[in-house]
């Protein structure tokens, strides 16, 4: 009974180190991954104000595209006759209303 109590002891004990031994494994990896990740994120990205400056310019360039997308269709001569037939359309196709407020019918 004796040796039995002394070797659950030692085994309880080598299990305690052991987990010991782990846990400082774990926090010191994530020490060096945390400094590693840390120093690729500083140098892999530009600084704040420069990122946000590079926003607001591409945004600016972004929008100009679009406006001279929107004047070319706005203008052009397709697009004015599109319209046009368009409207023609409706107003041939209209019902006129006998009633003063539409929507009194």
């Amino acid at each position: 009974n004796d040796n039995m109590k002394k070797m659950v002891e030692w085994s309880t004990e080598a299990n305690r180190v052991e987990t010991e031994y782990l846990d400082k494994k774990i926090d010191h990896s994530l020490k060096v991954q945390s400094i590693y990740l840390d120093h690729i994120s500083k140098n892999t990205q530009p600084p704040e104000e420069l990122l946000l400056k590079d926003t607001a310019a591409q945004t600016k360039a972004m929008f100009e595209e679009m406006r001279g997308y929107a004047d070319a269709a706005s203008f052009s001569t397709v697009s004015r006759r599109g319209a046009h037939d368009a409207l023609e359309t409706f107003l041939r196709s209209a019902q006129s209303l006998d009633a003063q407020n539409a929507s009194e019918r």
